[in-house]
């Protein structure tokens, strides 16, 4: 399933099921995705895990929103937020404007803010999905 979603052009990302700021980031991609490009999973479910296993991806090491998006690779971080953001829709590509940061500053603030997500944002415990936005999450 992974390699025919890569074949079709798709990206998938592997978000913290957990987390609120990468639920309300997840509901932001699914109203800025004018392409169908996006794909979702989350860490923890089981085809998170699959694809994490695939990749050779230890999340013990990546506390992060991971993008795949190629037969062999995969970025983390801002590298994943910048894929990202290319693909979105309306104005949200002129962020890629910051590209310009350098990388371990920008990976230093996303760090910072990974560690206090859950104490910033909370933790939340399942996301609802209507039948609208179903296909674009990974089973």
């Amino acid at each position: 399933m992974i390699q025919k979603l890569l074949g079709q052009q798709k990206k998938i990302i592997l978000f913290d099921g957990a987390c609120n700021l990468c639920d309300r980031w997840v509901q932001t991609l699914l109203k800025n995705d004018p392409h169908d490009t996006f794909r979702f999973a989350s860490l923890q479910s089981d085809i998170g895990r699959e694809i994490q296993n695939t990749y050779g991806i230890d999340t013990q090491q990546i506390d992060s929103i991971i993008v795949i998006d190629g037969y062999l690779g995969y970025k983390t971080k801002t590298a994943a937020l910048f894929s990202i953001l290319s693909d979105m829709g309306g104005l949200w590509p002129l962020l890629q404007i910051f590209w310009i940061i350098p990388k371990f500053l920008r990976d230093w603030g996303y760090d910072y803010i990974a560690r206090h997500r859950y104490q910033w944002f909370g933790q939340k415990t399942c996301l609802v999905m209507t039948g609208d936005i179903r296909h674009k999450f990974i089973n």
